[in-house]
């Protein structure tokens, strides 16, 4: 199945908070996605343990907030999770009291527009989304964004046709090799 949808989706916790998941919709009528989701784990409940299911709906009708932006071109479920691991996006580290949730989601958007899935300018728009959510309930939306890490750092490859200059600004886990982005465009 291909992408052709890309929500970030905010459900409400048990605690009062927001947990913040992704839908990958691949099916219209039906509507069917791929959730993924960055769960706390491990006895901290620190270690971010992310889990792929296929869901048959567009995104979660529990949401309180959310964002869905449509890809620029379709790419494959197994290239998602191909680029989830080569980017190392998938070994996270929430902040002390489980916080950071939104944050892995925006990474996540953010290598999607650098690889050109997502049109630039998604980032901003969602982050004004964020501000206005925050002017009316502050705690269930934070400003600045409460960050987590990724184990190991990222690791990131711009494509050709971005300038050096991008406002991306990441760590390098490993030397960079020109074309190994090329991985996820299916």
């Amino acid at each position: 199945p291909r992408i052709f949808a890309f929500y970030m989706s905010g459900c409400p916790t048990l605690l009062g908070g927001v947990h913040w998941r992704l839908f990958l919709q691949y099916s219209a009528n039906p509507a069917k996605s791929l959730r993924v989701d960055c769960k706390p784990s491990g006895s901290d409940l620190r270690t971010g343990l992310v889990t792929y299911d296929h869901v048959e709906y567009a995104c979660s009708s529990n949401s309180v907030a959310g964002m869905c932006f449509p890809l620029s071109r379709a790419m494959s479920l197994s290239s998602f999770r191909n680029m989830m691991e080569y980017y190392n996006l998938h070994k996270y580290r929430y902040a002390p009291g489980v916080y950071g949730c939104r944050y892995w989601c925006q990474m996540i958007m953010e290598y999607m527009i650098m690889l050109g899935f997502i049109a630039p300018g998604s980032k901003e728009k969602f982050e004004g989304y964020i501000a206005s959510l925050n002017r009316q309930q502050p705690l269930s939306f934070p400003l600045p964004i409460l960050k987590g890490c990724f184990f190991g750092g990222l690791w990131v490859q711009r494509p050709c046709h971005l300038a050096p200059q991008s406002q991306i600004i990441l760590l390098y886990r490993r030397p960079v090799r020109s074309g190994d982005f090329m991985l996820f465009l299916s």
